[in-house]
């Protein structure tokens, strides 16, 4: 019996240290766990996970989620403005600057007017009045007025040639673009005062920066913008450089009734230095005639009363 119970008495005790082995391997394992789940739990409470049905895993602050918004609509508008329109403007009768492409570059379209789809008014007298320094503006002279889709606008009557002119240019690939058209009066005299202000301050007495500022821009009244029927045209530099457009409007614009009107070789008949972007609408006959003669609008008038 002893021997019998001294042997059970060692499975016994080997049973117990197997059993102790494993309970101490199961303890630090669940320590190993316990400390685990405790880091995560600092983890998500510092990170600002959230849990829960149909809640964001981080949440985002609406700031950001706005700037974002903002970001995309800017970049959808301006692609939908530069595929719908031409820009429209121009500050002096001086070689007009680069137009921002904030705006975005907008366009002559026909959805630019309230009136596109109108046919062209027939050539006429109104096509041919002279304005220079000695010619103001008549005081009976009236016009109707096309809105341009970035809020600048031109003699109804010229539109639609001034639109199939921009079409075939960019059938060419060219991008071109309006930068000034009608002009008040008003917007005249600021232009003026404005260059006579810069001459001044470049040290030039008021009489001399008068003087200047008269061979860049017309004295109010004796302005062609304010008839309509002039535009001021530039490239787009971005696709286009200016002399390319330039070439192609002197060798082209006539075909659509519009005249270089103040040409280099002409200075000293119409008293405006060379202005290669400034276009003048006089009818197709008369640019036609007016090209093959090398005629600009002062010898052209001249030339119709000789030969009446």
């Amino acid at each position: 019996m002893s021997l019998f119970t001294n042997a059970m008495c060692g499975v016994i005790m080997s049973y117990i240290d197997q059993k102790e082995t494993e309970v101490q391997m199961m303890t630090k394992k669940l320590k190993r766990m316990t400390g685990i789940a405790i880091l995560a739990a600092l983890i998500i409470s510092t990170s600002g996970c959230q849990f829960g049905d149909g809640e964001p895993l981080f949440e985002v602050t609406t700031g950001e989620l706005a700037y974002e918004d903002t970001e995309a609509e800017i970049e959808v508008t301006t692609e939908e403005t530069t595929e719908a329109t031409t820009e429209v403007t121009t500050e002096t009768t001086e070689k007009p600057t680069e137009a921002t492409t904030e705006a975005t570059t907008e366009e002559i379209t026909e959805e630019a007017t309230e009136e596109t789809t109108e046919e062209a008014v027939e050539d006429g007298d109104w096509c041919l009045i002279l304005v220079n320094k000695d010619n103001p503006v008549p005081e009976d002279y009236e016009v109707k007025l096309t809105d341009l889709t970035n809020g600048n606008q031109v003699d109804s009557r010229i539109y639609p040639k001034l639109q199939e002119m921009f079409d075939d240019a960019r059938s060419y690939g060219m991008d071109l673009f309006v930068r000034e058209g009608y002009r008040t009066r008003e917007d005249q005299q600021s232009i003026m005062d404005n260059r006579v202000e810069a001459y001044e301050a470049e040290g030039y007495s008021e009489e001399e920066a008068i003087e200047f500022a008269k061979q860049y821009v017309a004295e109010p009244g004796t302005s062609e913008h304010e008839l309509g029927i002039s535009v001021d045209i530039n490239a787009n530099n971005d696709v286009s450089d200016d002399d390319t457009i330039y070439t192609w409007l002197d060798e082209n614009a006539y075909k659509y009734g519009f005249i270089k009107r103040y040409p280099e070789n002409k200075i000293d008949i119409t008293g405006i230095n060379n202005e290669p972007w400034h276009y003048r609408y006089v009818g197709l006959k008369a640019a036609q005639e007016m090209k093959d003669m090398d005629l600009c609008l002062e010898e052209y008038l001249d030339y119709l009363s000789e030969n009446e």
